[in-house]
């Protein structure tokens, strides 16, 4: 019989929080995941004696010991803090960031958690210092108990009964409840490390690392590696430093080893980040395995079969050495992290064991006795979307492959030792996890800025470091590897949003700061100025035609919005927005004298809300109608008393979806200005969406374009025909 062996490999991680010279750390999230995600997973693979990795970083892994030893957070602190001793700032700080938690799973079920975020409202970028104003004494302290009460995993639960009773109370917390919970906390966390020991040694986990701050590192080995996987990117001045990235895997292992008794031997390179370069750095260092994505192999084996090559191990020489290499399914990974909190757990947990089933079915047609299948991803995030944080899911899973035939869970080294790869791959592929390049880390400006930054702060160091003592080099050399973790390159750039960017933004150039500090000099200038750019958002898909929809408010024909610009709600919002958004898509588009915009709502949407499309133009000009009656549209423009009803000839319906025609002379705009729009959700007088939540959808309004040519020699070419400037261009005839 064909066995499978499944690998799961769960990635635990946070960035370097704390400010090495003033000792503040800005984030709660190593304290509050120890008290969720951390403990609840060892639990459920101690209760069902699964056997699987846990990836720790060593950045986490000495943020516990320091919390351990008594570093305190900011959110603890202020948590601590009375609440009638607090400043009106700091009473803002708790309005504004204290239901940053996953508000369908964390917040929803409970109603006083519940109505305290009512009364704060859900923007963003409200003013909080006039808020707070509203919110009693008491009313800061229940919202203080309530958000770390959201943060308690079911292992706490289980073993805190007091936790449910908190629950159960609601409200009127007095300030020896809350100390009570910031105790819990702390106590889970010394807890934490121990347990991970303790499973290790009964060989029901194996411990694997990430380099030491998390960077990526193939770009600090070497940013020209970039253009490798994204040929013809617009790179940072050259970063360049093999020793970084040797001290980065070396010191990580030696900080695990130092923490947990034992070395590891696995890696996940950070991001799932490889290249043919770092294979001797992790070699040198006794890393006898590592993980990353299906795409680096496939960019190396072109034309073989997907369950010929991703379903067993590879190895990779380098002078007489072997490095071995899993390589993760990237869709069976990414459907527990996206997809399955959405569903049944018992449904959830047959359809990955169904699919694990297919596997060792290929394999078994295949005439392969043995296979294995790495499942690896984010081992704490996930469980905040999941109801139960992830219990039911993760013992239906366990459970149900301990009962299948021909199906085993198995730790990394452990399946290595039973069966030692034979397949050789020359040489790896470059890239990451995501999209097999490190477009999320390097080529935007922002991300170019930052690795400027890191560059001139990396020079400078070399320079004055040269003629101080041991510890101080060591400490500033820790300062600048913890700017060099992955997390800061993360939310510069387009592509992702915390609601806490300018914080990430402060803590790196922090870091850097703190290299000069450490070493006796006043930081440069430079770092004084924000990597952060003002900017419209970016959208999905940008307008690439002319559009003409049939204004009916559903999609009449596939291709009628299909050349039409795209924003994406869903993804810029943020993880704490998305489960109380209106809507799923704006759509927006033109033609030679109207604007098109869709509207995609979502069925939850409170239907007494008012939909606002604000154009910012001067005056601005806003489109409004409530949901519960959109046939009744109103047209407004904003003069120095507010805004003044005007009548303008707009069409608008709404059915599925909600599709709106406007006159561009309404806006009055002329051929060739930009013009900016948002859209608004309104509660009677209160602002409680807004899209995007920062910044403003751009576009400019091309002057209309002349008639097509006639059919053949100047045959219209899709989304190439035109100049830029709306010119229509010989093309090629078909034939």
């Amino acid at each position: 019989m064909t066995k499978l062996s499944v690998v799961f490999l769960w990635h635990m991680h946070q960035p370097y929080y704390r400010d090495m010279v003033t000792g503040r750390s800005m984030m709660p999230w190593v304290r509050l995941h120890a008290a969720k995600g951390y403990l609840d997973m060892a639990q459920a693979v101690k209760d069902t004696n699964a056997r699987v990795v846990m990836n720790l970083t060593p950045c986490l892994v000495r943020q516990l010991q320091e919390e351990v030893e008594g570093a305190r957070d900011d959110f603890f602190l202020l948590s601590q803090k009375p609440a009638e001793e607090l400043s009106p700032s700091e009473r803002s700080f708790i309005v504004r960031l204290f239901f940053m938690a996953d508000w369908e799973t964390m917040v929803k079920p409970y109603d006083e958690y519940m109505r305290l975020l009512g009364k704060r409202g859900v923007r963003a970028d409200a003013d909080f210092d006039q808020i707070q104003k509203t919110f009693s004494d008491a009313e800061i302290r229940d919202l203080a108990v309530w958000f770390n009460l959201a943060w308690f995993g079911w292992n706490a639960i289980d073993r805190h009964p007091e936790i449910a009773e908190l629950k159960r109370k609601g409200r009127n917390f007095s300030e020896e409840d809350k100390a009570r919970v910031l105790a819990i906390q702390l106590e889970l966390e010394k807890e934490t490390l121990p347990f991970y020991r303790e499973l290790w040694g009964q060989g029901l986990i194996e411990v694997s690392a990430s380099p030491n701050f998390h960077p990526i590192l193939p770009l600090v080995y070497d940013t020209a590696l970039a253009d490798r996987c994204q040929p013809g990117v617009r790179l940072p001045q050259r970063f360049r430093h093999p020793e970084d990235a040797k001290a980065q895997v070396e010191d990580g292992l030696k900080l695990m080893e130092d923490a947990l008794g034992r070395r590891p031997v696995g890696m996940w390179p950070s991001e799932g980040s490889v290249a043919p370069e770092i294979v001797p750095l992790l070699l040198d260092a006794g890393v006898r395995w590592i993980g990353t994505d299906e795409d680096n192999l496939f960019k190396r084996v072109r034309g073989m079969r997907r369950d010929e090559a991703l379903f067993h191990p590879w190895k990779t020489p380098d002078q007489g050495r072997w490095l071995n290499l899993f390589f993760r399914d990237h869709g069976l990974s990414d459907l527990i992290g996206f997809n399955y909190a959405r569903q049944p757990a018992r449904v959830a947990a047959e359809d990955l064991v169904r699919r694990f089933r297919e596997i060792r079915g290929s394999l078994a047609r295949l005439g392969q006795p043995e296979g294995m299948v790495a499942v690896i991803l984010d081992g704490e995030n996930p469980w905040q979307a999941f109801p139960d944080g992830g219990r039911d899911f993760l013992y239906e899973l366990y459970t149900r492959i301990t009962a299948t035939d021909g199906i085993e869970m198995s730790t990394a080294s452990d399946y290595l030792d039973r069966h030692p790869p034979d397949h050789e791959l020359d040489q790896i592929g470059t890239g990451s996890w995501i999209r097999g390049n490190f477009s999320i880390w390097i080529g935007h400006p922002e991300d170019n800025k930052a690795w400027d930054y890191l560059g001139r702060a990396r020079d400078d160091f070399a320079r004055l470091s040269a003629g101080v003592s041991g510890e101080a080099r060591r400490r500033a050399f820790d300062s600048l590897a913890a700017a060099e973790g992955s997390d800061w390159f993360w939310w510069y750039g387009d592509d992702f949003q915390s609601g806490m960017d300018c914080e990430f933004d402060y803590l790196f150039r922090t870091h850097l700061k703190n290299v000069y500090l450490i070493l006796g000099e006043e930081p440069p200038w430079f770092l004084n100025e924000p990597v952060l750019q003002d900017k419209p958002a970016p959208p999905v898909e940008e307008p690439t035609d002319f559009i003409s929809p049939v204004i009916d408010g559903k999609v009449t024909d596939y291709y009628e919005w299909r050349t039409a610009g795209r924003f994406d709600v869903t993804r810029s919002q943020g993880a704490m927005f998305q489960s109380f958004a209106c809507l799923k898509n704006i759509y927006y588009g033109f033609d030679r004298d109207h604007f098109y915009l869709r509207l995609d709502p979502v069925n939850s949407c409170e239907a007494e809300r008012t939909v606002r499309v604000t154009v910012l133009t001067i005056p601005k000009r806003v489109i409004s109608f409530r949901l519960a009656s959109p046939d009744r549209v109103n047209f407004f423009f904003e003069d120095g008393d507010g805004l003044k009803p005007t009548t303008v000839p707009l069409e608008l319906a709404a059915n599925r979806i909600i599709e709106i025609k406007a006159p561009f002379s309404a806006f009055g705009l002329q051929p060739g200005r930009e013009f900016h729009f948002r859209v608004e959700i309104w509660d009677g007088d209160n602002e409680v969406e807004r899209y995007p939540r920062d910044g403003y959808i751009s576009r400019r309004w091309i002057a209309p374009f002349p008639d097509p040519p006639p059919a053949g020699p100047l045959q219209r070419r899709y989304c190439k025909g035109r100049t830029t400037h709306g010119r229509w261009r010989r093309c090629r005839s078909a034939s």
